[in-house]
């Protein structure tokens, strides 16, 4: 009877110390993932499928052979997206998918993977979760302006996103701590530029790369 007794409070303890170990590692991937753990609960139906998930995309990060940029490359990537978001107020549809595009050609330069755009997502859900559902907002955006739907409100919004995400990856990129984002204080400042316009002239100084914003003409809401 004694032996009967052992076994079971072997068993009882064996199963606390595992479902110990468990709540652990979901409580790690939630403090990891944050509202992306959450998401994924709920796209998956069940906590252990969603950890399952979770893991995958860890598993396939830690498998990528990430690099940093050159610095000459990073400072390209900030030129580009500064005439980019210079014809903001122009074309603003075809600015957001250029913007899309830029993502894109920086995660393929460090080494993610691109041609699958879930992956790609999933990449940024491993990477960067805080800024991940911004980025399928974006995409959505992207889509809805690709068919003509999206209005102006959203073109801007879905350009922030885009931004905020690109400035990570070039700060990611920069490598030893050093800033290589959008916000660089050593970036070159760009020329002013003016325009005539029937209402007259409006500046241009939102050319400079540092701006968080896309352009507007005076009298437009600025995009915050």
């Amino acid at each position: 009877m004694e032996w009967l007794i052992l076994v079971l409070a072997v068993v009882v303890i064996a199963a606390l110390a595992a479902y110990i170990i468990l709540r652990q590692r979901s409580v790690a991937l939630s403090r990891r993932f944050g509202p992306e753990y959450d998401r994924a609960v709920d796209e998956h139906g069940s906590r252990k499928a969603a950890e399952a998930e979770l893991r995958r995309l860890e598993e396939r990060r830690e498998a990528l052979d990430l690099h940093e940029l050159a610095p000459a490359d990073r400072m390209r990537y900030v030129e580009q997206w500064s005439a980019v978001q210079l014809r903001f107020v122009d074309e603003p549809e075809a600015t957001l998918a250029e913007a899309d595009d830029l993502v894109v050609q920086v995660m393929a330069a460090r080494g993610y993977p691109v041609d699958d755009p879930d992956e790609r997502t999933g990449m940024v859900v491993t990477d960067h979760p805080e800024l991940a559902g911004d980025y399928r907002t974006a995409h959505a955006i992207r889509r809805r302006s690709d068919g003509g739907e999206a209005s102006l409100d959203e073109l801007r919004e879905g350009f922030q996103h885009y931004r905020a995400l690109f400035s990570r990856l070039l700060d990611d990129a920069a490598g030893s701590g050093e800033d290589g984002g959008l916000g660089v204080a050593s970036a070159p400042e760009r020329e002013h530029a003016t325009r005539s316009e029937d209402a007259g002239q409006w500046d241009r100084r939102a050319a400079d790369p540092r701006r968080s914003e896309p352009i507007t003409r005076e009298g437009d809401a600025d995009v915050r």
